[in-house]
C-alpha cells in the first residue's frame, strides 16, 4: 500500500487515531482476564530461525499467528492483535520450543519501506513538488529488524500520494557537536506525486526507513570519540531527524528537529 494514510485506514479497520501512534503501541486493554490483552503493535515478517515458521520480530516481541499467510516476508505492517495467555500454544515450554508467542491478528495494514540514502538531498533548495511537514513525532521510535518506524503529520488532501525521502551526508557520518553534545543528522522530506483540489487535513503517514548501514556507521565513530567512556550497555547515540516544517511562496525552507536517544551504540558494532 502506497503512502499509508493512518487517518483513512484507522476508520476502514474500526479502529481509532489518537495523539502518537509510537507512543501507543505498547498498550493494550484488558479483556476478560488478565491474561488477555489487545493493543497495536508494529513488525517486520521473518522467518522463525528455530522452526522456519513465518514469525512477525515485532513490538511485542517474537509472535505468530494463524491468519498470516497473506502476509508477506520481509514486508513491514502495523497490526491490531489479541494475546490469550491461557492458549496453550502460549504455555512457557511451548514458546521456548517454537521461539515465538501466538497471537490472533484482528487486522494489518502493509507500510511503505524507504532507504536511507547516503547522498544527502540540498537542504537550502526546495525539491520539485515538496510538501512541508507539520510535525514529527517525539522520540521512542521503533527499530526492528534494521528498519526505523516513523511517523509524520502532513496538512494536506487526504488523497493526496506522498514520496518520502530520507538522507544523510555519507561522505563523512561525523556527529555534529552542539554544546559539548554530538548530533548524527538525517533528513526526512516529503513529495507529491499527484495533485488535489480537496480541503487540506492532517493526515499521519508512518513509513518503515532501512537505516541499517547509517546507524553501523554512526556507532562506530561513536564508540571511537567516547573512547575509554564508552559503555555497551549505556552508551546512546543521539540522532537528530530534521524536516521541513514552512516552504514560503518563493521556495525558502524552514527546518525544524527532534532527536532520538534512545538508541544504544553496542546493538550496532558486530554488524
Amino acid at each position: 500500500m502506497s503512502n499509508y494514510n493512518i487517518k483513512k485506514e484507522m476508520k476502514k479497520l474500526g479502529l481509532f487515531l489518537i495523539a502518537s501512534v509510537i507512543s501507543f503501541i505498547s498498550l493494550t486493554s484488558c479483556l476478560e482476564s488478565s491474561n488477555v490483552s489487545e493493543g497495536y503493535g508494529l513488525g517486520v515478517l521473518q522467518y522463525s530461525s528455530k522452526s522456519y515458521t513465518p514469525v512477525l520480530n515485532s513490538t511485542l516481541g517474537i509472535v505468530s499467528a494463524s491468519n498470516m499467510g497473506d502476509m508477506d516476508i520481509n514486508s513491514c505492517y502495523y497490526f491490531y492483535y489479541k494475546l490469550d495467555l491461557d492458549l496453550p500454544e502460549n504455555a512457557h515450554a511451548v514458546v521456548e520450543a517454537n521461539g515465538y508467542q501466538t497471537i490472533t491478528i484482528y487486522d494489518k495494514v502493509e507500510l511503505d519501506k524507504y532507504y536511507l540514502s547516503s547522498s544527502l538531498t540540498d537542504t537550502s533548495i526546495m525539491m520539485s513538488g515538496e510538501v512541508p511537514v507539520y510535525d514529527a513525532y517525539e522520540s521512542g521510535n521503533p527499530y526492528i529488524d534494521e528498519y526505523y518506524f516513523i511517523s509524520q503529520i502532513v496538512k494536506m488532501p487526504s488523497d493526496l500520494q506522498l514520496t518520502w525521502h530520507m538522507s544523510y551526508d555519507g561522505d563523512g557520518n561525523i556527529a555534529v557537536v552542539e554544546k559539548g553534545e554530538r548530533y548524527y543528522d538525517v533528513f526526512v522530506r516529503a513529495t507529491k506525486r499527484n495533485s488535489s483540489d480537496k480541503t487540506e487535513e492532517n493526515v499521519q503517514h508512518l513509513n518503515a526507513y532501512f537505516v541499517r548501514d547509517f546507524l553501523k556507521n554512526a556507532a562506530n565513530n561513536e564508540r571511537n570519540a567516547l573512547g575509554s567512556n564508552y559503555s555497551e550497555t549505556s552508551s546512546k547515540l543521539r540522532i537528530r531527524f530534521n524536516f521541513v516544517s514552512e516552504i514560503s511562496d518563493e521556495g525558502k525552507l524552514t527546518w525544524k528537529s527532534k532527536t532520538e536517544e534512545s538508541v544504544y551504540v553496542g546493538m550496532f558494532l558486530s554488524y
